[in-house]
């Protein structure tokens, strides 16, 4: 994180591997999350931008798609630990869609046809609360 004085900066990569008995080869995905949080007296506007990639094969695992996650909130103190927040999250999930998914070993229901045949790939959230720190 970087704190540039109007607002402050953060930025984190990752990837994890993922293998198993399922997994006829290693799967690379590589996570990545931008966000700036810009303060004003008791408010605060933040706004993120996070991706999920995934490279390799697998039986339960469309790979070489992207998914991408967009926010923006805001949050207002109401105390030194209580703050009181409005947030909204879109998602695309089309990189999520695979011909068949197998959990614990049993085969689940089939989102291949996500963002297509009129079967919708985005999810939105949008969240209001008040948030307490003990």
């Amino acid at each position: 994180m970087y704190d540039a004085g109007v607002a402050k900066l953060s930025a984190a990569t990752g990837t994890i591997k993922s293998e198993g008995p399922n997994v006829t080869a290693p799967i690379d995905n590589k996570l990545a999350l931008y966000a700036v949080t810009v303060p004003f007296g008791a408010n605060r506007v933040i706004a993120q931008y996070g991706s999920h990639a995934a490279n390799g094969t697998s039986a339960s695992y469309n790979t070489g798609l992207k998914s991408k996650t967009t926010g923006l909130a805001f949050e207002r103190d109401l105390s030194k630990r209580t703050f009181v927040y409005v947030r909204y999250e879109k998602t695309d999930l089309a990189a999520f869609s695979a011909k068949s998914y197998v959990v614990n070993g049993a085969a689940i229901t089939s989102s291949a046809n996500w963002g297509t045949a009129g079967i919708d790939s985005q999810r939105t959230i949008t969240t209001v609360g008040l948030s307490h720190a003990f």
